[in-house]
């Protein structure tokens, strides 16, 4: 199951990290962060781990949306509004009208 995180760099995010990488039928596609993070375009495994993982902290939701199975939001109340209005406006079709 791929993954994309959203408020990676808290501290549920760095514990989430850390949990997927210890499930094989997980993989952490996306870490997102918003784009004043300080993390931003660093790599996750140098955050959680010490070790890079080849997975840099990222500011798009789109992107991660496109390259996941799931996506866990464990960011701000503003920040869950906010993905989730982009999730709507990107996935859902307008209803036929009668």
């Amino acid at each position: 199951m791929k993954i994309s995180l959203i408020g990676a760099s808290g501290r549920m995010g760095r514990e989430l990290i850390c949990a997927m990488r210890q499930q094989e039928d997980m993989q952490l596609v996306a870490a997102l962060v918003k784009p004043s993070s300080p993390f931003l375009g660093e790599d996750i495994g140098l955050f959680t781990e010490g070790k890079p993982f080849n997975i840099p902290f990222t500011a798009s939701l789109e992107g991660a949306l496109a390259r996941a199975d799931i996506v866990i939001d464990f960011s701000t109340p503003k920040a869950s509004i906010e993905a989730l209005s982009l999730i709507c406006l990107l996935y859902t079709s307008p209803s036929p009208r009668d």
